[in-house]
C-alpha cells in the first residue's frame, strides 16, 4: 500500500493522504534524490522507501509484556525418580 506500478515497470510513491493510517506508521524514512544531467538533457529522481522491522517491533512488544521467558528452570531435584515413560505417554510422544 506504498507503492503502485505498471506493466511497464514504472513505480510510483503513493502520498501519504492516499495510505491508510497504520500504513503510514510503518514507514521509518523516505529518501528522494534528484539528478540532472550537466546539459540538461535528462533527469533523474530516485525515491527509497524504508520500512520498520516489523518483526522486531514483535519481539520487543512480547519481551514488554513477559510473553517470553528466558530463564526456565530444567533441574531435577536429586532423590525425585521422574516418570519419562509416563510423561511421554501425557503428551503424545509415544505411539502404542
Amino acid at each position: 500500500d506504498v507503492l503502485s506500478w505498471t506493466t511497464d515497470g514504472l513505480v510510483f510513491t503513493k502520498s501519504s493522504e492516499e495510505m491508510d493510517p497504520d500504513t503510514v506508521l510503518l514507514i521509518k524514512r523516505v529518501k528522494v534524490t534528484k539528478r540532472t544531467s550537466t546539459r540538461g538533457d535528462w533527469a533523474e529522481t530516485r525515491t527509497v522507501v524504508e520500512l520498520h522491522d516489523a518483526l522486531k517491533a514483535i519481539e520487543l512488544m512480547g519481551q514488554a509484556l513477559g510473553m517470553f521467558k528466558t530463564n526456565i528452570d530444567a533441574t531435577v531435584h536429586p532423590g525425585i525418580p521422574v516418570n519419562y515413560e509416563g510423561w511421554r505417554k501425557r503428551l503424545g510422544l509415544d505411539r502404542e
